[in-house]
């Protein structure tokens, strides 16, 4: 009752950490976060960066271990809710968390406006915030019967690609898999092909790509 003004008022900025897991979670319960202008997941996701949980962005950012969420609930069958753990645990846990997404956005923040990003995440990525929160609370509309048309259209296009590969190739095989398209791209059709690797030689669209004619 005391955090939810301060939640729902669009006049207090607010930083967050994967906004949209806690935006939904809040929702349940009856709040409605307005004002959230920075996420640090997603700004580390503009960034490029491999890990985007904030444990690991607090390491390899800011050189900081933080304490496993395994420490305070446990692991496997023993595992208990958060709700059971003592808030005198909780606390502290939860106060880093804080913490360090607040410290995260003054690392990251500097980064996306050097880079070229600050107009991509403030202008496109946080507005969409609020719009992916009603979807999972609310829930979508499809139309299914449009989908089953499009299904079926594109299962069509495939199987006439597959035919047309099948004949350029002189021989059926699978497409799907790897080793089936090096042997017909590089030793049926014997095309260029660069270096070798340990699994092979490669067939990524990039190296496909550089092939078609």
């Amino acid at each position: 009752e005391r955090l939810k003004p301060v939640l729902e008022d669009p006049r207090r900025p607010k930083t967050a950490h994967n906004a949209n897991y806690d935006l939904t979670v809040l929702a349940a319960h009856g709040i409605r976060v307005t004002g959230v202008d920075f996420d640090t997941m997603v700004a580390a996701h503009l960034l490029g960066e491999k890990t985007l949980g904030l444990k690991g962005l607090a390491f390899s950012r800011l050189n900081t271990e933080m304490t496993p969420i395994t420490d305070l609930i446990g692991k496997g069958k023993n595992q208990r809710s958060m709700a059971d753990v003592p808030i005198a645990e909780v606390s502290p846990y939860a106060c880093a968390d804080a913490d360090f997404t607040w410290r995260l956005r003054q690392e990251l923040e500097p980064e996306l406006k050097k880079e070229g990003l600050w107009e991509l995440f403030t202008d496109l990525e946080m507005p969409l915030l609020p719009v992916l929160v009603e979807m999972e609370v609310e829930g979508i509309r499809l139309d299914a019967p449009a989908l089953g048309r499009l299904s079926t259209e594109i299962g069509e296009r495939l199987a006439a690609l597959e035919k047309d590969i099948h004949a350029a190739a002189g021989e059926p095989f699978n497409i799907g898999s790897p080793k089936q398209l090096v042997h017909v791209v590089f030793e049926v059709l014997q095309l260029p092909h660069g270096r070798k690797g340990k699994t092979g030689y490669s067939t990524d669209a990039e190296v496909l790509e550089e092939l078609a004619p």
